[in-house]
């Protein structure tokens, strides 16, 4: 879960540092990633709106304190979590 949160708070913060204007070279200093990961990170982002990463983030922090408390099957979160993105991705495209 850890590494899925990861990677949608590096979606985050790249999608919000090129609003802002900054280059991905830029990006990458500012974050201290490798600029591959911020390149490749950039061409996912695009995929999404600001509010949508922000919204998974969320969502992600609440399976996570959910899980660490012992609220529910932690393979099954993990799945309804990767199916409603999917659902949520199938939505857009209509």
């Amino acid at each position: 879960m850890a590494l899925i949160a990861s990677q949608f708070r590096l979606l985050t913060q790249i999608k919000l540092l090129e609003k802002q204007g900054f280059s991905q070279q830029q990006v990458a200093q500012k974050l201290k990633v490798h600029p591959f990961r911020v390149k490749l990170g950039a061409r996912q982002a695009k995929s999404f709106a600001y509010h949508e990463l922000t919204a998974i983030l969320e969502r992600l922090a609440q399976m996570d304190f959910e899980m660490k408390t012992g609220y529910g099957d932690k393979a099954q979160k993990l799945e309804w979590f990767l199916f409603s993105l999917q659902d949520q991705r199938k939505v857009q495209k209509l």
